[in-house]
């Protein structure tokens, strides 16, 4: 029997079991045009009648720990200095995702801290199976004010344009440049506003005798999707994932999406024959050191490791950083995804506890603790108001005037775009960076075959997903 027909018959086979494994749970199958969609609910999150006596005791946990860890800690206490009613007890702990996707209503916290994907598969889980409680629910039962909060980061954290969780901390993806070296060259870094430039001016410095003139950070599928963002482009259907489970991408299809990451490919590949980029294997410490000691003077990498980067270059040179740029020079850049890091509030079946967590939400959101996390974790803050404290304020005029620039862009940028929101988003990321890695280090794999394993990678994904779910695609 040939291949392809075993393939099907195990397919079938399989989803007939799950099938089966529904029918007995008192479930059943769903074509996957009936997906459900996570929804605003419920009123029972709401607590009603006289709080239980005494002071409520309300766990988190977070990944963060040194001086960013620290600062959570303090807020926390001082949240806990505020008033009578609850009391935050933080927990650093790694891991978080998947404990708390294991875990059952008594044995979770009552908050807890993701990033990337992990935030975007919570989001974009179908409602039966979330563990978090959709802090829009309070945001509508008090009237809360969530204007102040940078707008990008509402699309990041929303679904159906419903609150999910709250930011505790912003980041964006982008570009370290040497000054210093590119104008000894004739690079204004200014006008390196696509991808296109950056191969541009790579040759340029590597026909001045740079070796490797550019550190492209394959670590990450966020170095894909935010130039994508940046194009304006939705590439999962049900709107990249914010109005229910994506069944399909765009990426196999004749259209902008599927050019924009082949054009993506390509320049990544003429990068690499070129011999313009430094070693996919580099770790960070590694990137960092290399780029102070100037054998790089183009960096992809994220902006919250300027302040790591400040202090190896310690002055020597001066650089700046860029939010990520378009794929093509001649498209009009939309904006730029948000990402870092957000607070969840757990559904442990106790509206008071729950209700507790989101008063400790909204107290991490003051201006004092949006800025001192900022500047002790190297993110930026979250709202416009927590970068006007004097001491943000101090940090970005002798530290890091790149943040002005970053800030700006993330207040202007169109509303709706945002990386997709997607359940398998770890496998997703897993094909890309491996695909990535392979095109830059050999030779023989071509542009055009990265893309289509890009696109068979991230189909498999979704049939992976649908599929542990009874559903064939």
């Amino acid at each position: 029997m040939e291949e392809k027909n075993m393939k099907k018959l195990f397919l079938f086979a399989l989803v007939m079991v799950l099938a089966m494994t529904m029918l007995f749970a008192g479930g059943s199958g769903e074509k996957a045009s009936e997906a459900p969609a996570a929804e605003t609910a419920v009123n029972e999150h709401i607590p009603t009648g006289t709080k239980p006596e005494g002071t409520i005791h309300l766990v988190m946990w977070s990944s963060f720990s040194g001086e960013a860890g620290k600062s959570i800690e303090n807020a926390a206490a001082a949240f806990n200095a505020s008033q009578k009613d609850y009391e935050v007890e933080v927990i650093s702990t790694s891991s978080i995702a998947t404990k708390v996707r294991a875990s059952n209503p008594a044995d979770r916290p009552n908050l807890f801290v993701t990033s990337g994907n992990d935030s975007a598969s919570f989001i974009s889980a179908p409602e039966e199976e979330r563990k978090y409680v959709p802090v829009q629910i309070y945001v509508d039962h008090e009237g809360y004010d969530t204007s102040k909060i940078y707008p990008n980061l509402k699309t990041t954290y929303s679904r159906n344009g419903a609150w999910q969780s709250f930011p505790i901390a912003s980041t964006s993806v982008g570009v370290y440049y040497n000054v210093t070296i590119l104008k000894a060259n004739g690079i204004d870094y200014t006008q390196l506003n696509s991808l296109e430039d950056i191969y541009e001016a790579g040759l340029k410095l590597k026909a001045a005798g740079m070796a490797t003139p550019i550190f492209f950070n394959t670590a990450s599928v966020d170095f894909l999707n935010y130039f994508l963002c940046a194009e304006g482009l939705v590439y999962f259907n049900n709107d990249n994932g914010r109005d229910g489970v994506p069944t399909a991408s765009y990426f196999g299809e004749p259209g902008k999406v599927h050019d924009a990451a082949l054009h993506h490919f390509e320049l990544l590949k003429k990068m690499a024959e070129a011999g313009l980029l430094a070693s996919t294997e580099l770790v960070p410490a590694d990137r960092y050191g290399m780029f102070a000691k100037q054998d790089f003077a183009i960096s992809f990498n994220f902006s919250s490791v300027y302040m790591s980067t400040y202090t190896l270059v310690d002055h020597q040179f001066e650089f700046v950083y860029r939010p990520i740029m378009t794929i093509y020079d001649s498209s009009s850049n939309h904006g730029q995804a948000a990402g870092g890091s957000c607070v969840f509030i757990a559904d442990v079946d106790d509206p008071w506890k729950e209700y507790g967590s989101f008063q400790f939400i909204k107290f991490l959101q003051q201006d004092e603790w949006t800025s001192d996390f900022a500047l002790k974790s190297g993110y930026f803050p979250i709202t416009s108001t927590g970068t006007e404290t004097a001491a943000y304020q101090d940090y970005v005029k002798n530290i890091n005037p790149s943040a002005e620039v970053t800030l700006n862009a993330m207040l202007n940028t169109e509303p709706g775009i945002g990386y997709g929101l997607i359940p398998f988003a770890s496998d997703y990321g897993t094909g890309w960076k491996n695909i990535a890695k392979k095109m830059i280090n050999t030779p023989e794999y071509t542009a055009e075959q990265a893309m289509e394993n890009f696109i068979k990678s991230t189909k498999d994904c979704l049939e992976m997903y649908w599929m542990s779910r009874g559903v064939i695609l």
